[in-house]
């Protein structure tokens, strides 16, 4: 009795699996989207500092391309013109999981000097 009540689970198991799988996979889609169509400056980077996806606005922002920053330290690309005492104090935030919300002063590639409205999220 107990093996034929398991073999009947199997299939249900699967198709929930697969169903459960594909509502992950619109709601990632959707998020993409989302971060892909925000008009404001998006920078995802890994523990390390490493940039690891920016979105448009970003680029049309700092005037750079993708691939010009993607694999780079946060420290490389843009020039930073933040004190290193200020810096400090938001990475060592960061690194202990709380949230920072500031101003950061940077140039992009043209030599523009750019005022950005900061907020760092630890995920």
């Amino acid at each position: 009795l107990f093996r034929s009540v398991a073999c009947y689970n199997e299939p249900i198991q699967l198709e929930w699996g697969e169903v459960l799988a594909q509502f992950k996979l619109r709601a990632c889609n959707s998020l993409f989207t989302t971060l892909e169509q925000s008009q404001d400056a998006i920078e995802i980077t890994s523990e390390d500092r490493v940039i690891q996806y920016v979105n448009p606005a970003f680029e049309t922002i700092m005037a750079c391309q993708k691939c010009e920053l993607l694999g780079k330290e946060i420290t490389e690309v843009p020039k930073n013109y933040n004190k290193s005492e200020y810096l400090d104090t938001v990475n060592s935030g960061i690194k202990t999981g709380k949230e920072w919300e500031g101003i950061f002063y940077t140039k992009n590639k043209n030599g523009e000097k750019i005022q950005q409205n900061v907020k760092i999220i630890p995920v």
